[in-house]
């Protein structure tokens, strides 16, 4: 007995199908027929299709979650490794974002993580990957080579995030710290990640100190 599944492009739209082949053998031993048995199974596999996609994304933002980033971060550093070609990790951190929730309500706190993972996305070229990896923490995977490309792409993303946000027509002063580390072969995940979080702590400290 054979069985598979496949996906079939039809006049009606694209179906997967399940086939299950039962060969009918004769006294001789020989395989005289085969019978099969098809069904679609189109439903199921959109079900496994939406539980898959909800198990790697985040539910406020819509972008990928740490499960996602950590998948991304590894297929990342393997890639590197095999290319010879560096990447970098930055990391976003909305400042003062309880006193947000606090001023504001949770609502509102939603719609300013969302409005970051919409600018962070719109900061970073097609084929780098994003995510929001703890509370108000995000992640971008980004193409940068040079510690120069890598200033360029934390100039790009600060860029989209000059403006306030706004949400209900309360304009929210919400900006963010941003940090990066360029990957070589002699570090880890943790080794990456330290380093571009005490860069975005730095810059932190230094706007605090700059405001106060």
């Amino acid at each position: 007995m054979d069985e598979y599944e496949e996906r079939v492009t039809t006049p009606s739209g694209t179906r997967w199908w399940r086939t299950i082949l039962s060969p009918v053998i004769n006294d001789a031993g020989k395989v005289v027929q085969l019978l099969g048995l098809t069904c679609n199974i189109d439903e199921r596999k959109r079900t496994e299709e939406q539980l898959r996609s909800e198990a790697y994304s985040d539910p406020v933002t819509g972008i990928g979650n740490r499960r996602r980033f950590d998948l991304d971060l590894a297929a990342a550093m393997a890639t590197s490794m095999d290319t010879g070609k560096p990447f970098a990790l930055v990391l976003a951190d909305i400042d003062r974002f309880k006193s947000i929730n606090d001023a504001f309500g949770h609502e509102v706190g939603d719609e300013v993580l969302r409005e970051t993972a919409r600018r962070l996305r719109s900061g970073v070229r097609q084929g780098d990957r994003v995510a929001r990896i703890g509370g108000d923490e995000f992640a971008a995977i980004v193409s940068a080579a040079t510690p120069g490309a890598v200033a360029l792409a934390l100039d790009r993303i600060g860029r989209t995030f000059s403006g306030p946000v706004t949400s209900a027509g309360i304009v929210i002063p919400a900006t963010i710290s941003l940090g990066a580390a360029l990957w070589d072969s002699s570090m880890t995940p943790k080794d990456l990640r330290r380093v571009a979080d005490r860069a975005m702590y730095d810059q932190k400290v230094s706007r605090a100190s700059q405001a106060a």
